[in-house]
């Protein structure tokens, strides 16, 4: 099982391309979680570019574990 998976995107990807990438990663990975709750940690330490976590990589990470029957 890989431990690392990159998934290509466009330079200026739209919503639904960055959600794809996120479930496909996952899925390479045939990961699933072992728990009822998750805690999705974001960085979150500055407004500068590429320092925070993109709001649609949680908002992916929140919808596919709110689709398996996560909290």
């Amino acid at each position: 099982m890989p431990t690392v998976v990159v998934v290509r995107l466009p330079s200026k990807p739209f919503d639904e391309e960055v959600i794809h990438a996120v479930e496909k990663g996952l899925n390479l990975l045939d990961f699933e979680p072992n728990y009822e709750t998750v805690l999705i940690k974001p960085n979150l330490c500055s407004e500068k570019i590429a320092m925070i976590t993109d709001r649609r990589i949680i908002y992916a990470l929140a919808r596919y574990f709110k689709n398996r029957n996560c909290n």
